[in-house]
């Protein structure tokens, strides 16, 4: 083996949070919130962004601001890159190109409280299709933890009303929104294919250059259609500017060293957090008030995770103690 394999190995993320247990947890966590407010900006934008200019100028904007930092190492990674094109293609056209543009359009029409119904699907999805693609094991304790924290989202998102599940009206949006949602739990499988050898932010870099003809198409068939908009005005760069640097480069390469590290199941099941974040952020930033609802499915969802050892009390343990997980 020669030396070309040792920049490739620093420049990897396989030592970057090695030495805490508790940092591939966090990483995931963080990447459901910001996950979260991507679903709020896609919604709040919706009437003034069309769904192809905002997932293109999404990714053109990611791929502006990453590009100087990540040039030198781009360039230095390419042979570990072209050897891993196929895989490149694959998760591109599935997280960027499929993903995005079908959450994009489903919040045209779908309700934040069907998004959110929609959404608690996705633990659920990556476990079993854990199971059947990458032959993850699942134990009978990681199915109760997810029933268990399936309950506790359903309680949040019906507010303690069985009236409300049952009054949910579907929408042709809700149907791209599973449709997204399917497309990213195959993601968070394929990933876990992805060498660790390859700095996050240059396979972040390499899975943008990839989706983006295929982006530019989508876009121009909705220029050409007459249904493109994205007019110049503080509403929409703020709309591009969270969405291309904290819901794609940060998100996305936070969920992938994630994986990498505690694996597609685990980081799955955070998933189910999403209500408990949004819940959080409205009663701090809109000033809504804390409900037992709120408190009974926040206790059953963090019980369902736990339950399903998606969060192992001995690599909390080593975390504290400041040991290396094995």
């Amino acid at each position: 083996m020669t030396d070309r394999s040792q920049p490739a190995a620093h420049d990897g993320h396989g030592g970057l949070i090695g030495q805490h247990a508790w940092a591939p947890y966090f990483l995931v966590i963080l990447t459901v919130g910001i996950y979260a407010g991507n679903h709020v900006v896609g919604r709040a934008v919706h009437n003034e962004i069309s769904p192809m200019a905002l997932v293109f100028w999404r990714s053109m904007g990611a791929a502006i601001v990453l590009a100087p930092f990540v040039a030198r190492r781009f360039i230095r990674q390419w042979p570990l890159l072209r050897r891993n094109w196929k895989l490149f293609l694959v998760l591109a056209l599935l997280q960027m190109v499929l993903g995005q543009s079908a959450l994009y359009v489903g919040l045209q029409t779908s309700t934040a409280l069907n998004a959110g119904f929609i959404n608690s699907t996705m633990p659920a999805l990556t476990v079993a299709l854990a199971w059947l693609l990458a032959g993850e094991t699942v134990s009978r304790r990681q199915v109760a933890g997810l029933i268990v924290a399936s309950v506790g989202v359903l309680a949040i998102i019906m507010r303690g009303d069985l009236g409300r599940l049952l009054a949910l009206a579907f929408v042709p949006g809700d149907l791209w929104l599973q449709f997204a949602f399917v497309c990213w739990s195959y993601y968070n499988i394929l990933v876990n294919r992805l060498t660790t050898e390859i700095n996050p932010f240059v396979a972040f870099m390499a899975l943008t250059l990839t989706a983006l003809p295929f982006l530019a198409m989508l876009y121009g068939a909705e220029y050409l259609l007459g249904a493109a908009s994205a007019p110049l005005t503080l509403e929409t760069v703020a709309a591009i500017a969270y969405v291309s640097v904290f819901a794609s480069i940060l998100a996305l390469v936070c969920l992938n060293v994630g994986i990498a590290h505690i694996g597609s199941a685990r980081s799955g099941m955070m998933f189910n957090l999403m209500p408990v974040i949004t819940t959080g952020l409205a009663i701090i930033l809109l000033g809504e008030q804390l409900r037992l609802y709120h408190v009974i499915g926040i206790a059953l969802i963090f019980g369902g995770i736990y339950l399903s050892g998606a969060l192992r009390r001995q690599k909390f343990a080593a975390a504290v103690n400041g040991k290396k997980r094995t």
